[in-house]
């Protein structure tokens, strides 16, 4: 994934913790198997929320998704560790900023 995706990403995920909603995860230009692949990331944590809903979406997204998180981080070059301290960090700063 190139850096002006993932920074699309991380914004994506970003208005997604203010205001979950399943249109924007249908609607968003990112491409389905990144989404689901995000998706099923999400719903793996503790402080993301939403565990049910994530994992409807990612198998909605990308068929026999779930279940299939390692083969999808392949496939989309997701990195979960990089892609976890980007996101908590902005939305530390987001929660300071606020």
């Amino acid at each position: 994934m190139t850096r002006a995706v993932e920074d699309q990403l991380l914004e994506f995920c970003l208005q997604q913790k203010v205001r979950f909603g399943l249109s924007a995860w249908l609607d968003s230009p990112l491409s389905n198997e990144l989404k689901a692949t995000t998706a099923l990331y999400l719903a793996n944590t503790t402080w993301f929320g939403h565990r049910r809903v994530l994992l409807d979406i990612a198998e909605r997204l990308h068929p026999g998704s779930v279940g299939h998180f390692s083969e999808m981080s392949r496939l989309t070059d997701f990195d979960p560790s990089r892609f976890r301290g980007r996101l908590q960090a902005k939305l530390s700063h987001e929660q300071g900023v606020s």
